[in-house]
């Protein structure tokens, strides 16, 4: 499953669309075929697309206080992607990672969180990377 898994993640834009096509779909996997399933269990095709188009969008090795300003979700990943149509996988990186930055630094200014600090830290490396593949 895995080994497959990164087949399709290295798929660029073209594996985004197509695990964009999946996120309505209810049908239910075991949990040992899912990429972030800890305890078993069952989840739906949908909730793994997802979760496969915020790995490939998304940074997935962060701290875990990072998370938290992840950009997409259930509720706005379809119009999220749909307003970026054409957008190379790159782009789509920066943009959430930009995002991110922006609520890291929102989070930071309202609260002082030291994990939102480290948040921007961790986006503000991401960046100069990303923009360096440009």
């Amino acid at each position: 499953m895995f080994a497959a898994y990164r087949v399709v993640f290295d798929g660029g834009r073209t594996a985004v669309d197509a695990w964009q096509e999946h996120l309505d779909d209810l049908r239910t996997i075991d949990g040992t075929l899912c990429t972030r399933s800890l305890n078993g269990g069952t989840f739906t095709i949908a909730q793994q697309s997802l979760w496969a188009i915020q790995d490939m969008i998304e940074e997935t090795r962060i701290p875990l206080t990072c998370k938290s300003y992840y950009v997409l979700s259930e509720s706005n990943v379809n119009d999220w992607l749909g307003k970026r149509q054409g957008l190379r996988l790159v782009d789509l990186k920066i943009e959430a990672a930009s995002r991110s930055l922006q609520l890291a630094e929102t989070d930071f200014e309202l609260t002082g969180s030291p994990d939102a600090g480290q948040a921007i830290q961790f986006y503000r490396d991401i960046l100069t990377s990303l923009r360096s593949q440009q």
